[in-house]
């Protein structure tokens, strides 16, 4: 790393980073090489010993954070005097900017963090596909625990079964900020109607923060969890229209074409199709944004021509 000064560039109490009312005296804060590898070699060490009054003060770092691109976001770290890491608040960062080099400004630490956004609800067919999509960011990398369903508000969650027809995708890149972004996306590939009603959620987790998902979760000071403890802090993340609930909707009409046939110049050759409806007559989606009315097919199906086959009751498909 290249031009350095003596003057303070990193100056704060770790009561305001933390959020905290202690004595830190004997703690002490380090900014290393091998967690910033793109900024400095692996066995550089900028550090120092927090005073009586839980101040700290980090000299000589040079300038390199810029406020248009947003690179040069540095990782710091924690210890007690023992030696133990401090990791309850999360990922530790700083900001050095290049324009400090020509005065003498100096910056605090502050706490990384995560934020997700909500799935969307999503209506289709039966045998027809579903998409949902999430996002998450965090400044460490997250990882995608998977995805989860639950049939109503009383169930509880549990994975996708591997018999499901799914197909996932993930895409990862690196925020102007330096935080890691994470998007995944989830597709039904043949929506049964029994599932019609189900909610969805994608669960995520990092090393410092835990595991959160898209609906709900809770924080116990800096690390989440899907399910509740003693003195945790409830974080909801769903909303209206945005609780990842999957709408399926019985095809109003539905056609089958007949199989193909093999005979011989002057025979007979004798093909089938066959056609229903529901007995209510529903369009497939009426005009506006209203949504059709869910249904269920009866074996009073209609036929359009040919043998009327039956129909199943409580919207299954048709056979």
């Amino acid at each position: 790393m290249t031009r350095t000064t003596g003057v303070a560039r990193v100056l704060g109490d770790l009561n305001d980073l933390f959020g905290t009312d202690m004595n830190y005296a004997g703690y002490t804060v380090k900014i290393l090489g091998k967690d910033n590898p793109s900024y400095m070699s692996a066995g550089e060490v900028y550090d120092c010993t927090i005073n009586s009054d839980s101040k700290y003060v980090i000299s000589n770092l040079p300038c390199i954070f810029d406020t248009t691109t947003r690179n040069g976001v540095l990782k710091a770290r924690v210890y007690t005097p023992e030696g133990r890491e401090v990791t309850e608040y999360g990922v530790i960062r700083v900001n050095v900017d290049r324009d400090f080099w020509d005065n003498d400004m100096t910056i605090p630490l502050y706490l990384g963090n995560f934020t997700v956004e909500p799935v969307s609800d999503e209506q289709t067919y039966e045998s027809a596909q579903a998409f949902f999509s999430a996002t998450t960011t965090a400044s460490e990398k997250p990882s995608l625990v998977g995805w989860e369903y639950r049939k109503d508000e009383s169930d509880t969650w549990q994975a996708i079964p591997g018999d499901w027809d799914v197909s996932l995708s993930n895409e990862e890149r690196i925020t102007a900020d330096g935080d890691h972004l994470l998007t995944t996306k989830l597709t039904l590939n043949n929506a049964d109607p029994a599932w019609d009603g189900y909610e969805f959620r994608a669960v995520f987790s990092s090393p410092s923060f835990g595991q959160w998902n898209t609906y709900e979760y809770w924080l116990q000071g800096a690390v989440a969890s899907g399910t509740e403890t003693p003195g945790s802090v409830h974080k909801p993340v769903n909303r209206p229209n945005f609780t990842g609930e999957l709408a399926v909707y019985l095809w109003p009409a539905y056609a089958q074409q007949g199989a193909d046939q093999t005979t011989y110049a002057g025979a007979k050759a004798t093909f089938s199709s066959y056609g229903y409806a529901l007995d209510d007559g529903r369009p497939s989606r009426p005009s506006g944004n209203i949504p059709p009315t869910r249904s269920t097919r009866t074996t009073a199906a209609r036929i359009w021509n040919g043998t009327m086959s039956k129909a199943r009751q409580s919207g299954a498909g048709w056979k």
